[in-house]
């Protein structure tokens, strides 16, 4: 049943232990997973449950653990009064991954890990070399006409161009 109750622990030769705990009916949900392309959006369903919003809606904050891989453009969001959900809007800012989380007090919080990914493209597609290998050749490389030089982690991406004749 909805409520708070506070759970103790305790051993013999140990002081005891407790936790208050609320408990609630209501839950925000999250998907498990989404995906969102390098420098653009993509919108995140917020659902809430068991019942409609109440009149007003219900607001829920939108929070990444990491700002540089995905932003939230809709840190503070309003389920209109009546409906079970509404979409927030996340931004990927550099390839990988963060945790965002959907909160509000009454509701128990939910999570869903927000991926930023990239599809490569070799902007150019040739290139003459004149001399032997090794040799120095540049690759600029886009996603979603983004450099890559502006989204990659620190530090280089060493990579291996082979000659075959």
């Amino acid at each position: 049943a909805p409520g708070t109750t506070t759970v103790r622990g305790n051993a013999l030769d140990f002081i005891e232990g407790t936790l208050s705990v609320r408990v609630t009916l209501n839950l925000i949900s999250l998907p498990t997973t989404l995906n969102v392309a390098l420098g653009q959006t993509a919108s995140i369903p917020v659902t809430i449950t068991p019942n409609p919003t109440p009149a007003g809606g219900v607001v829920v904050d939108l929070v990444s653990s990491d700002t540089s891989r995905v932003q939230v453009l809709t840190p503070t969001m309003t389920i209109p009064q009546g409906s079970l959900s509404a979409n927030g809007t996340v931004q990927g800012a550099a390839i990988g991954t963060a945790t965002v989380t959907g909160s509000n007090a009454n509701f128990a919080t939910a999570v869903s890990q927000v991926t930023t990914t990239a599809d490569l493209n070799i902007v150019q597609t040739n290139a003459t070399v004149h001399g032997s290998f090794p040799t120095d050749i540049t690759v600029q490389l886009e996603s979603a006409g983004i450099s890559m030089a502006d989204a990659r982690p620190a530090g280089p991406v060493p990579r291996r161009l082979r000659h075959q004749p």
